[in-house]
């Protein structure tokens, strides 16, 4: 298939577009959903490449479903990945 883009020609049959995001999101989900023990936001960060920070806001704001077991918060992996899911853009 070969576009005109301004002066150039770009023939995309030649270029592979991986669908690696759309792998990953999938993969971060599953990965989620099949752990068997609560989630820590460290972990939870680490998995989402996101700052624990970011994600004690959310989960103070009540944005993102969290437990406190004493002093410490944790995560249901099904709830988190249903909040994944909801929040999954299709662009």
């Amino acid at each position: 298939m070969l576009i005109q883009s301004g002066f150039q020609r770009v023939n995309f049959s030649r270029v592979a577009f991986p669908k690696k995001a759309v792998i990953e999101y999938m993969n971060i989900i599953e990965t989620i959903e099949n752990r068997e023990t609560a989630l820590t936001v460290d972990e939870l960060g680490t998995l989402l490449n996101s700052s624990p920070k970011t994600l004690y806001k959310a989960i103070s704001a009540g944005r993102l479903p969290a437990y406190r077991i004493g002093g410490s918060i944790r995560l249901d992996p099904h709830d988190v990945a249903q909040w994944l899911r909801d929040r999954h853009t299709k662009n």
